[in-house]
């Protein structure tokens, strides 16, 4: 699946389920959503979340000035995924952070020169196999 697909699958999780964003978000963060419209997206739906509001697709489609791109966030928001059982969208949720922040620590680590840095973008890529994504809480 391309990662653009998985950016679009995990905003689709996030604004259509309540306890996505409470569940990946000391996980994942706006900037790591490197493309530049689904990283806009994204800061406009945790800011929502975070201030305890409600989070409004046509608002959000609004802010976007080509046709093109409307119609790529209104996919987010229209992007119907079946899921069985929680189990299942759980582990749907933890492959796509995954993906997207493997793919973010690469992009870095290959702006960086910086020994240390490169150690934490070492470590992080390490941690991603720890990432632990729970709906029951």
């Amino acid at each position: 699946m391309l990662l653009c697909e998985r950016k679009k699958n995990l905003l689709t999780f996030i604004t259509s389920h309540n306890k996505v964003f409470g569940a990946i978000k000391n996980y994942l963060s706006p900037k790591e959503f490197t493309d530049p419209v689904y990283k806009v997206v994204a800061e406009m739906v945790f800011a929502a979340y975070e201030s305890g509001k409600e989070v409004e697709p046509a608002s959000i489609v609004a802010q976007f000035n080509t046709i093109d791109e409307q119609n790529q966030i209104a996919n987010i928001f229209n992007n119907n995924m079946p899921v069985e059982h929680s189990g299942q969208f759980e582990k749907m949720i933890k492959e796509n952070i995954q993906i997207i922040k493997r793919h973010y620590i690469e992009q870095l680590s290959r702006e960086i020169s910086d020994p240390v840095r490169l150690q934490d973008m070492i470590e992080m890529k390490r941690q991603l196999d720890n990432i632990n994504i729970s709906l029951d809480a």
